[in-house]
């Protein structure tokens, strides 16, 4: 099994990485160097190539939905999101529904938006909201309703996916599982899947590794997390999003465990004093719709949904989140490449930048390999456990044993 593809944030001061760039953005290269110069000339003219060829792309994509929807009649849809913190409601679902379907539809699609916050309800409850036609689609964590279906912990089991590619392979080879059980429990249909940011751990306290997590409370929000935390000695508390600020003000929880741009929207920076950078997870998002809605929509509308979804999350939402998790971790620590300071809600901070040693390396994959695969094979059932092996386990090298 193989836990080492920690994704390489580049949060350190001074590194060598960091060094190149400044020496490339003051021109400071004496003629010795001019090997490198010409090396890095034909990098940027081939990263320069890339761009223009993924812009390409992206118009072409954005071509081909607008002219589904030139074909299709109009339609409206109710559409539930995440909590108002959260940096998927603030750069992602916002800027998509009140924006960006009109530009894609040709204003052929009427969208009517609320947050959970605006609700009063829990996150979790757009499961709930869109299965009973209270809503036509939700946008929402997936597992939020693990504990009515255990598959969906199946696409972010703690530990496992260690980087951002790793888990959008997971998300990718589970999906059609999933799908079948969110249709069979919820009546739903799945329409899209894509990672988050890097679930990592904002602490109040002296801490300098895993090990030292022993005896401390620490907030999750997947029971996955909660079989890799009691492992290694800690003790996991389950509460909502809209909770952890005051939580860990309060000395209630000493540890809260959630995105590196979403605990700093939140304002974790404010009270807790260390940012220990050990990824956990991702918590992918879903997008659902409600069965009964989706057989109503004609097959040009579904079309069209279909691929404004599949647009949404490579070229919305997959860009952001890659960029929130670096900015998050930046702004969180002080770092100088922050630059998101004062946009939506993100503050510079300077909380202490712990990274994972090989030590915790070392404790998080005896934690996967002795609690966590065990425990969700134990959860899930054996038919579970066997497509997870031959989809999410064949990718990545990892086996629930039998």
């Amino acid at each position: 099994m193989v836990l080492h593809e920690f994704i390489s944030l580049e949060v350190k001061q001074g590194n060598d990485h960091d060094q190149i760039g400044r020496s490339r953005m003051y021109g400071q290269y004496n003629g010795g160097n001019m090997k490198k110069i010409r090396q890095l000339a034909g990098s940027l003219c081939l990263l320069g190539v890339l761009a223009s060829t993924v812009a390409a792309a992206q118009e072409d994509e954005r071509t081909r939905i607008m002219d589904l929807a030139a074909s299709m009649e109009p339609f409206s849809l109710r559409v539930v999101g995440p909590p108002v913190s959260t940096p998927e409601w603030l750069h992602i679902d916002q800027p998509f529904w009140r924006d960006m379907v009109g530009e894609l539809s040709g204003d052929k699609v009427t969208v009517s938006l609320q947050s959970v916050t605006e609700l009063n309800v829990p996150a979790g409850d757009a499961f709930t909201l869109v299965s009973r036609g209270t809503y036509d689609v939700a946008d929402t964590t997936a597992n939020y309703a693990s504990g009515e279906l255990r598959a969906l912990d199946g696409l972010d089991l703690a530990g496992v996916a260690t980087s951002m590619d790793a888990e959008q392979r997971v998300l990718q080879s589970f999906a059609p599982y999933v799908a079948e059980g969110l249709q069979a429990r919820y009546g739903v249909k799945l329409l899209g899947l894509g990672a988050a940011g890097a679930q990592v751990f904002f602490c109040d306290g002296d801490i300098s590794g895993l090990a030292d997590l022993r005896g401390k409370r620490v907030r999750v929000a997947a029971s996955t997390l909660a079989d890799f935390l009691s492992y290694v000695g800690a003790t996991p508390i389950t509460m909502d999003f809209g909770e952890v600020l005051q939580a860990l003000q309060r000395g209630i929880v000493d540890c809260v465990v959630t995105g590196a741009m979403g605990g700093n929207t939140a304002k974790l920076t404010n009270v807790a004093d260390t940012l220990f950078t050990l990824t956990m997870g991702w918590a992918p998002k879903v997008r659902i719709a409600n069965g009964e809605f989706w057989s109503s929509l004609d097959e040009a509308q579904r079309a069209w949904l279909q691929a404004a979804t599949d647009y949404y999350y490579a070229r919305v939402a997959l860009p952001v989140q890659v960029e929130n998790l670096n900015q998050g971790i930046w702004c969180s620590v002080g770092d100088e490449r922050c630059s998101a300071a004062g946009e939506g809600g993100v503050e510079k901070a300077d909380l202490r930048l712990l990274e994972p040693s090989e030590a915790d390396l070392e404790l998080a994959r005896k934690a996967v390999e002795g609690a966590v695969l065990v425990e969700f094979g134990k959860a899930c059932g054996p038919e579970c456990a066997r497509t997870w092996n031959e989809t999410v386990g064949a990718e990545l090298g990892v086996r629930i044993d039998d």
